[in-house]
Formats: C-alpha cells, sequence, structure tokens
C-alpha cells in the first residue's frame, strides 16, 4: 500500500509537471509543516520542491531543499539529484 503523505507528494509533482508551479509549491511547502510523514515522503517532497523553486527562479530556495535531502538520507537515489541540482538548476525537459 503506497504511504498516503507519498501519494500526496506525488500528486503535488504532477501538479508542478503540469506546469501548475505556484499551486505545487503551496501544496508542498503545507505538507512539509506537518509531522506525519515518512522520511522517503519527506525526502521526495524536498526533492519536488526544490524544482519547483528552481523552475520560479526562486534559486537560494531550490538549494536550501537540496542541501535538506543530503542531510536527510543517505539513499543514492535522492542524493544525486540533490547534488546534481544543488550545483546546476532543474530544468523542466
Amino acid at each position: 500500500m503506497l504511504d498516503p503523505m507519498l501519494a500526496q507528494v506525488r500528486r503535488a509533482d504532477a501538479q508542478r509537471q503540469a506546469g501548475q508551479l505556484r499551486d505545487a509549491a503551496r501544496t508542498l511547502e503545507a505538507l512539509l509543516r506537518t509531522a506525519d510523514f515518512t522520511q522517503r515522503a519527506r525526502v521526495e517532497a524536498y526533492l519536488a520542491l526544490g524544482k519547483c523553486y528552481d523552475q520560479l527562479e526562486r534559486r537560494r530556495s531550490a538549494q536550501s531543499c537540496y542541501r535538506r535531502i543530503l542531510a536527510l538520507t543517505d539513499d543514492w537515489s535522492y542524493r544525486e539529484p540533490a547534488r546534481r541540482y544543488f550545483r546546476q538548476p532543474f530544468r523542466a525537459r
């Protein structure tokens, strides 16, 4: 069964991918303020929020999200993109 918070994070990331950047960022910010998060959901939320901020040209905020990921997990599948986007802003293809 999919973690309910992870499902909400992925819905917000789908908003981002659909170009609804401000709505996605607001949703992710609100989700991250809640305490009821698995580590995986929190890391995915920071990655999605960092991408939103990069697309909104809020670079320092994006880097803060990527830095949080590096502090939260040793999982390479999250650390590698966080390191890459910390150095070079995320750009949607």
